[in-house]
C-alpha cells in the first residue's frame, strides 16, 4: 500500500445512495474543502509482480483536495490538541495540506468529522484513490 496517507490526509464519504455526477456539498462551515462524486466503475491495479487485476468500485465523494493546516487545526483546537507538534521545519501556512500526520491521526480526524457532522468518513482505499487520481480520462471539478 502506498505511504501517502502518512503525508496528507484524504477524505472519503461512505456513499448511501445513489447521488447526481454534478453534487459537491461542504465537509464543514469554515472548511474551503468540498467532497466531490467520483463515479464507480471498474479500476486496473498492478500488483508487486505487474500482473494487472480488475477492481470494481461503487460511487464515492472523495474530497477535492487535501486537508489544509487551517482545517487541520479547527481539529486540533476542539480536540486540544498541540498542532506544534506536527509543524515541519518551513512552518505552518493555513491553506497548505497538513504534512507529517499518522494514518491514525488521519483516522482520528475522520472520527471528529463524524462526530461533527454525523457523516461517516474515513481514508480512501488505494483503488478509491487510484480511480479519482485517473478520473476515467474526465476532469473532476
Amino acid at each position: 500500500m502506498k505511504t501517502i496517507l502518512v503525508a496528507h490526509i484524504l477524505l472519503f464519504l461512505n456513499m448511501c445512495s445513489i447521488c447526481k455526477s454534478d453534487e459537491s456539498f461542504e465537509i464543514l462551515e469554515g472548511f474551503k474543502n468540498k467532497m466531490i462524486f467520483v463515479e464507480g466503475g471498474p479500476v486496473q491495479m498492478k500488483n508487486d509482480y505487474e500482473e494487472t487485476r480488475t477492481i470494481h468500485l461503487k460511487d464515492f465523494y472523495l474530497s477535492q483536495f487535501e486537508v489544509t493546516v487551517g482545517e487541520y487545526k479547527k481539529y486540533c483546537k476542539d480536540t486540544g490538541i498541540d498542532i506544534s507538534y506536527y509543524e515541519p521545519d518551513w512552518g505552518w501556512l493555513n491553506d497548505h495540506p497538513v504534512v507529517n500526520v499518522t494514518p491514525s491521526d488521519s483516522i482520528n480526524f475522520c472520527e471528529w468529522l463524524f462526530r461533527k457532522t454525523g457523516k461517516k468518513y474515513r481514508l480512501p482505499t488505494e483503488a478509491e484513490w487510484e480511480k479519482a487520481a485517473r478520473s476515467s480520462g474526465n476532469q473532476l471539478p
